[in-house]
């Protein structure tokens, strides 16, 4: 599917696991909008593998992650602000 711009798949992939992820990423390189919401196995190896996968994507919705991933994209989300802020 090279050329799928968006995807979204919304609390029906619960058991999502980083392994199905990088699956997901091989063909689908040209995505510019991911959304996965409900996908509680996913950590933070995950954004290495979606930024790797997708390197063109410009909008990403994550949400009801495990909360490792949760406190580990909080950790990101100040360190990059102060970087690109400073």
């Amino acid at each position: 599917m090279p050329n799928l711009k968006k995807l979204r798949l919304e609390r029906v992939t619960p058991w999502m696991t980083n392994d199905d992820l990088i699956i997901l990423t091989q063909g689908t390189e040209n995505l510019v909008e991911l959304s996965l919401l409900g996908c509680r196995l996913l950590n933070p190896d995950s954004l290495d593998i979606i930024s790797k996968g997708w390197p063109g994507l410009i909008s990403i919705h994550l949400e009801v992650l495990s909360t490792f991933l949760c406190a580990f994209l909080w950790d990101s989300f100040f360190i990059f602000s102060y970087f690109t802020c400073n």
